[in-house]
């Protein structure tokens, strides 16, 4: 399906990084900073998608990065666990 965006091309200051373009969805002129050069609109082909799909992925993503995270601390204490009973031993 093809879709049609038009775009806000923007050059960011930024007195300690100088300057950079800055493309966005929406005017950010408002915003410190932001100086609005052009606009374009751009269209291009979305693929087809199952959006319910989408945020099972996420959602499936979201549970390795909380198992990952959950057994890391749990080694950390373990290992806290094990420093203090080995303090005990040499007592």
């Amino acid at each position: 399906m093809k879709q049609k965006v038009e775009l806000f091309v923007h050059v960011l200051t930024d007195i300690n990084r100088g300057s950079a373009l800055s493309i966005h969805s929406l005017s950010m002129a408002r915003l410190e900073g932001y100086h609005l050069l052009c606009t374009q609109t751009v269209e291009f082909d979305v693929p087809e998608f199952d959006l319910v799909q989408i945020q099972v992925d996420g959602i499936e993503k979201q549970i390795v990065q909380i198992r990952a995270d959950s057994q890391m601390q749990i080694t950390t204490l373990e290992g806290r666990k094990q420093e203090l009973l080995a303090i005990g031993v040499d007592v």
